[in-house]
């Protein structure tokens, strides 16, 4: 293990596998947290070693693996990035130059990948593109201005084509992108959606305060349960037929009734959970003092 990051004295933050072990992570330094000071203390993970790459001073929001350019974008919550490439070079960026931005607007509270493009939403409805290219614009084309009156925006979004893009959140809110302009879809939910994700059976899943459940697809959305669970569920990843949802001391399995199961986890001693990451092969479990790994078969700890 590096000796130049305290592990150990520090708390995980967000994360994205690249495999079962390896991937790339966000740390934050307990003392420093402590004292309000925003940063990331990026990490890059191989095979189980962890190694010290950049210390940013934003927090980070979502970790966007790029592997056909083998880059990682960190997106932070007052709209600041940080691209940093496979071999550890980085440079900084901002998701828009337009006066609208999270500096005047509200915070970023998600990001997702779409092929090589990565986009990003957040409170009042905000949403931004990075392209392929490296450029960031504006994508809010159809969402109206906000309502200074009452809160809104958007807590998740899930990309599944460039035809096909769900951004959802406050008051259950479930808006979709068609490649031209976002439309409101009628939602079975007033609770904040809080997670999207695509369940074994190609169905959009959504979680949410007080393990609310929906789920549909384009025009056609239900309510599953309003009360899955005992706890806000904060994050949503599937594995092969496995659904998982996070709350933040419980993970849980989803069934196909519209019931959750908690994971036992009691022998690796995992207590803090919250942010799942996945790719097609495995799931990272993300505490604040808890890094699991489920590689289809069975979880293990990482740190």
């Amino acid at each position: 293990m590096n000796n130049t990051f305290n592990i150990s004295s520090s708390s995980y933050v967000v994360g994205a596998p690249t495999s079962t072990d390896s991937g790339w992570l966000v740390m934050a330094m307990d003392d420093v947290a402590a004292q309000g000071i925003e940063h990331s203390a990026i990490l890059k993970l191989t095979q189980g070693v962890f190694e010290s790459v950049c210390l940013k001073m934003f927090r980070s929001k979502h970790v966007a693996w790029l592997p056909a350019r083998q880059e990682a974008v960190f997106v932070g919550d007052n709209g600041e990035c940080a691209v940093i490439a496979s071999d550890g070079s980085d440079h900084d960026e901002y998701v828009t130059r337009s006066q609208r931005s999270p500096r005047n607007t509200g915070h970023i509270r998600a990001a997702t990948r779409l092929g090589d493009d990565v986009i990003a939403v957040g409170m009042q409805r905000q949403v931004y593109r990075r392209l392929g290219s490296g450029q960031w614009v504006d994508m809010n084309l159809g969402i109206p201005s906000p309502d200074t009156s009452e809160t809104s925006g958007f807590e998740c979004v899930l990309a599944i084509s460039e035809t096909e893009i769900y951004a959802a959140g406050w008051r259950g809110e479930v808006w979709l992108f068609e490649g031209e302009a976002w439309r409101r879809l009628d939602s079975p939910t007033n609770r904040i959606v809080t997670s999207l994700g695509l369940n074994p059976y190609g169905e959009v899943l959504a979680c949410g305060r007080n393990g609310s459940l929906i789920a549909g697809r384009k025009d056609a959305w239900r309510l599953i349960s309003e009360s899955a669970c005992p706890d806000d569920l904060w994050s949503l990843a599937a594995s092969s037929k496995v659904q998982f949802a996070a709350a933040l001391r419980r993970l849980y399995t989803l069934n196909d009734d519209g019931t959750a199961a908690m994971v036992n986890l009691d022998e690796l001693g995992a207590e803090t959970f919250g942010h799942l990451a996945a790719t097609a092969d495995v799931v990272w479990s993300l505490g604040e003092k808890d890094f699991l790994s489920f590689d289809g078969k069975q979880w293990s700890r990482i740190g």
